[in-house]
């Protein structure tokens, strides 16, 4: 399955989240490979995102909260690359009829 399609992402089960504004990060310890992960707010939105929109919404929804600080381009590629970071470190999983 491509990033962009399917039904969506969910958190893995048991992933647990800790929101640390003042810092402007996401702290995510992950059960599966036992760890801990800094995310940044750009990470941290995506997430978010990948929580409350299907699979089809998410990068425009990203670029849209964002191309008007970084540009078009560069939001897609953060995009793509805080996605692949999400699911590379078991935070997020695919879910829907394509899985």
């Amino acid at each position: 399955m491509s990033e962009s399609t399917g039904a969506g992402y969910e958190l893995i089960p048991g992933v647990k989240l800790k929101e640390l504004p003042d810092l402007g990060y996401l702290l995510v310890f992950t059960p599966e490979r036992p760890q801990i992960h800094w995310f940044n707010t750009k990470a941290w939105l995506i997430l978010e995102l990948c929580r409350h929109r299907p699979a089809s919404e998410l990068a425009e929804a990203y670029v849209e909260a964002v191309a008007g600080s970084t540009g078009h381009e560069d939001a897609v590629r953060e995009f793509q690359d805080g996605l692949r970071a999400l699911l590379a470190h078991q935070v997020i999983r695919p879910v829907g009829p394509e899985t």
